[in-house]
């Protein structure tokens, strides 16, 4: 049946994502989480996915932190604790040196995120992501391990 075609398909590309993923975690080269609420019903549900993205080392030591919460949770304060979460992973546990943001600039839940965490804006790439079925504006935002160990000696940047 068209059900049963779906859902094989379906477990079928969970079951390969969480392989990749798998894959890329053990690398060192990515690092995905899903975002959990325990005031949902049912307890526990994933309400979106954040993930520490394009590791380079070396030099740099920085990664791409991107994100999505479904719909019904946006606004609810998840994305907030899970940036804050993902930034305390990359700097005390992944000991990288800089964390940054892209958000497309008509993004405004994505906006208040970044700077209800006190994140730097760096400035605007001009259609340099393809969001939407279009190239989008972003805004670059971006926090480095100095800036995280100021926040926190100020307990700014440590989630409860």
């Amino acid at each position: 049946t068209p059900a049963e075609a779906f859902g094989e398909k379906a477990r079928k590309f969970a079951r390969d994502y969480i392989l990749a993923a798998l894959d890329q975690w053990e690398q060192g080269a990515d690092y995905r989480f899903a975002i959990r609420a325990s005031d949902t019903e049912p307890p526990n549900a994933i309400v979106g996915q954040i993930g520490l993205t394009n590791i380079v080392r070396g030099a740099m030591q920085s990664c791409f932190i991107g994100y999505w919460i479904g719909k019904p949770f946006v606004n609810w304060g998840y994305a907030t604790e899970a940036v804050n979460l993902a930034l305390q992973f990359a700097f005390e546990h992944v000991k990288l040196h800089r964390a940054s943001l892209w958000i497309g600039v008509e993004n405004a839940a994505s906006l208040r995120v970044a700077e209800k965490l006190g994140l730097r804006h760096e400035g605007t790439a001009r259609r340099s992501l393809f969001l939407g079925g279009k190239w989008q504006d972003t805004h670059i935002f971006a926090v480095t391990l100095e800036e995280w160990e100021e926040r926190s000696k100020l307990g700014l940047a440590r989630s409860q």
